[in-house]
């Protein structure tokens, strides 16, 4: 059950943050995306976020050959000499084909949701005199349009689930936690909304809960999905 929209900002999906619900859509009100904060460099011993661990030297190796084979050959001749061999030999689909860890599209990326949180306090808080926590802005309603919804390796890649969701309401917190919880997964393993818990952020909804606290007029352990995870986050669909 994916947000109402994938816009174009490819950095900030499933792959870094496990969903892409109500609060992920915040970072659509920035209008320069390539200046939001999105990985830290190097791995979490470093302080950094961007993978758990070093590649493997042969996963380097195979990456710095076809890099150097691009820039021998050129992207067109290498899009073409591609579409030849794929008429004769089908590419797998992107869940099947093994990929080392790139931009931080892991479980353990901490930088991103935090990022997502801090639009989440301007959208809900902020005007152009700064940013009055006490009080609230602006009215909010979201939807989260899961109707024909994707997982794997989703936006770009994903396989469609006919989850038939349609999901609204004015606090994006308790949208993306029913979310989470519909598509099968702990809503307490989503950084972005365990992240609500933290002081800083305590005013934008409520934090993680049990499929207890959920009203409404359809049973809803029975409306649950199985959606897949992305490679980088295969955690999270364990435990079911």
């Amino acid at each position: 059950m994916l947000g109402r929209r994938e816009n174009a900002d490819s950095e900030c999906n499933r792959h870094h943050l496990g969903v892409t619900l109500c609060l992920k859509d915040a970072i659509g009100i920035a209008q320069g995306k390539e200046f939001l904060p999105h990985r830290r460099p190097g791995t979490p011993a470093e302080g950094g976020d961007f993978f758990a661990d070093y590649p493997s030297w042969c996963w380097v190796a195979r990456l710095t050959i076809k890099r150097a084979v691009f820039s021998l050959i050129g992207g067109r001749n290498v899009a073409g000499i591609r579409s030849l061999v794929r008429r004769v030999i089908p590419a797998k689909p992107p869940h099947e084909v093994h990929t080392g860890p790139l931009y931080g599209d892991w479980q353990g990326k901490g930088t991103i949701w935090r990022t997502s949180l801090d639009l989440n306090l301007i959208l809900f808080h902020a005007d152009k005199s700064g940013l009055e926590l006490a009080s609230s802005e602006r009215t909010y309603f979201g939807i989260i349009d899961g109707v024909i919804a994707m997982d794997h390796e989703a936006p770009m890649a994903g396989l469609p689930v006919g989850s038939r969701g349609l999901i609204a309401g004015l606090d994006p917190v308790a949208t993306d936690t029913l979310g989470t919880y519909l598509m099968g997964f702990d809503p307490n393993q989503i950084p972005t909304i365990k992240g609500v818990c933290t002081p800083s952020c305590r005013f934008l909804g409520e934090g993680p809960c049990d499929s207890s606290a959920f009203v409404g007029n359809l049973p809803l352990a029975e409306s649950r999905c199985e959606f897949v995870p992305t490679k980088g986050w295969a955690k999270l669909g364990e435990g079911r």
